[in-house]
């Protein structure tokens, strides 16, 4: 679970702090602004209540928290792979997309050791290519994404997980 601050139907995003320009603007200007987004994902998250509490105190935000269910990191479409018409196969891709990089970051769990040996010896593919595919899966070919989704089912099949 994560906590969020909303404010109406907007979600609090950042600070940005003008100080360092104090020179270049209006006297009138505040130092401090907060940013507010209409997306929950592009909102700033708290671990805990305490913490979002403490922060909206401390700056003088307006608004309430809430809590939300932290989600996986969304991806970011290309634009050779967007399809004018979304169709219902465009949800189920990305939801094997997610399952397939959730189990790479299981069998990983920080070590690089697993990570090189992910890497080379099960998917075949180059240490660079999986850190592009943990970070955002579109910014890699369709095909490289084939591979490395079939590669990884192999992989489970032969040794008897799924």
């Amino acid at each position: 679970m994560a906590f969020v601050i909303k404010n109406m139907n907007m979600y609090f995003k950042e600070i940005n702090d003008y100080s360092t320009l104090k020179g270049y603007l209006d006297k009138k200007h505040p130092m401090h602004t907060s940013v507010f987004k209409s997306e929950q994902r592009e909102a700033m998250t708290f671990k805990t209540y305490g913490a979002a509490q403490k922060f909206k105190h401390e700056y003088g935000i307006p608004g309430n928290i809430i809590e939300v269910i932290a989600s996986t990191k969304p991806f970011i479409i290309n634009q050779k792979d967007k399809i004018k018409v979304r169709n219902r196969l465009d949800a189920f891709y990305d939801s094997a997309l997610k399952k397939t990089r959730e189990d790479i970051e299981k069998m990983i769990a920080g070590s690089e050791n697993n990570f090189n040996h992910m890497a080379k010896d099960i998917l075949k593919i180059r240490t660079t290519t999986l850190n592009q595919f943990l970070r955002n899966p579109y910014e890699i070919g369709w095909n490289t994404r084939k591979k490395i989704m079939d590669r990884l089912e192999e992989y489970f099949e032969g040794a008897g997980i799924k």
